[in-house]
């Protein structure tokens, strides 16, 4: 995607440097969606979700990045499964499509308010 940005979080600070290394263009903040939403300049286009696995983390993400969207937008979770109940639930609540792969992957569009 010619002119994409790539913003990434993380809360484990070896997993965020050894990131900036492979993607010294990315903005990879060390912290939760919470500190990654005060990063993000402009609308996403695509959102993939691979968090903390309780339901509080899934729903927090998912409100954190809703909130930065103002034109379409795909938003992909992982680990949607039924071994981590919380974003099983979550999927639940949104509608989303579910893909059961091994960790099963949810999709949830977001479309443009007109």
């Amino acid at each position: 995607f010619k002119g994409a940005k790539l913003y990434s979080c993380d809360i484990d600070n070896h997993r965020v440097e050894s990131a900036r290394k492979m993607l010294p263009d990315a903005i990879i903040v060390n912290g939760t969606s919470d500190e990654l939403a005060k990063a993000v300049q402009e609308s996403p286009n695509l959102i993939f979700i691979d968090g903390d696995h309780s339901y509080y983390w899934a729903h927090r993400d998912w409100v954190n990045m809703k909130g930065l969207v103002r034109g379409d937008c795909l938003c992909v979770f992982h680990d949607v499964n039924n071994i981590n109940p919380g974003v099983c639930n979550l999927m639940r609540e949104l509608g989303a499509f579910v893909l059961p792969t091994t960790f099963g992957m949810g999709f949830v569009m977001i479309k443009a308010v007109t």
